[in-house]
């Protein structure tokens, strides 16, 4: 689905701005906010992990609230002026949002819509749903990179390093995935039965096939785990499966 909406809108600071789809290993986070205290906290640590992304991520916000009350919302925080934006041209009810805000839309390359939390619970699940964007693209080093500017008291430690375990496999990073996973085998289900599905998928990839179903035959409960024991045991020749399926993975 591509993101409906162009628009240029005045920021919080005076300057128009306009709708400007993202390139390759960038996405844009259209984050629509009121003025409750939560949602006020969620843009501004949105706005602190934006900066430390490595220029994977970049904000714009949006709030139909007046704009000398939201200016007085972000004492000292000047520099977010910029980024909020007085939509005054009904972007936010063409979404639907008006009612379920706050609100984020995750735009990837092309304009094309990666998810759409409504309402956003917070910055930790908006960050998350960008860096699983990315993993579907599929990107690895941006998506690490959007686990690493993810606030440090503000997120599920355990799920960070499996996602940095994963990207580093797509990445070919075979030492840091092992190392990442490895480190969750014994953590609380269900990271560790996706730790060891992981692990499996690292074993496939590097042509492991009993290693593979190994790994997998530990991680209970985990669909992964059974998409990836089904590929080793087509590759193996105990099953039929699709090859473009193999070939994907």
């Amino acid at each position: 689905m591509l993101f409906r909406s162009k628009f240029s809108l005045k920021s919080l600071s005076g300057d128009p701005v306009s709708l400007r789809p993202p390139a390759r290993g960038e996405i844009l986070i259209l984050y629509f906010f009121d003025a409750s205290d939560n949602a006020v906290e969620t843009l501004v640590r949105l706005d602190e992990a934006v900066s430390k992304s490595s220029g994977a991520l970049s904000l714009l916000a949006l709030s139909r609230e007046n704009p000398e009350a939201l200016t007085a919302l972000l004492p000292g925080k000047e520099g977010i002026l910029s980024l909020v934006l007085n939509d005054n041209k009904g972007v936010t009810f063409s979404y639907g949002l008006a009612r379920k805000l706050p609100a984020a839309v995750i735009v990837g390359q092309g304009g094309t819509i990666g998810a759409i939390l409504a309402p956003a619970q917070d910055a930790n699940e908006v960050l998350t749903a960008s860096a699983d964007t990315f993993f579907s693209l599929p990107l690895p080093v941006p998506a690490a990179n959007v686990y690493r500017a993810m606030p440090a008291d503000f997120v599920c430690e355990p799920e960070v390093r499996l996602g940095m375990g994963y990207a580093s496999i797509l990445a070919g990073e075979t030492g840091a995935a092992r190392q990442a996973l490895k480190s969750l085998t014994g953590a609380v289900p269900p990271v560790s039965s996706e730790a060891h599905a992981a692990l499996g998928f690292l074993e496939f990839r590097r042509g492991r096939d009993s290693g593979a179903l190994a790994a997998c035959g530990r991680a209970s409960g985990s669909g992964f785990a059974d998409y990836v024991a089904g590929l080793a045991n087509a590759r193996a020749g105990r099953c039929k499966a699709s090859s473009a399926l193999i070939d994907r993975a």
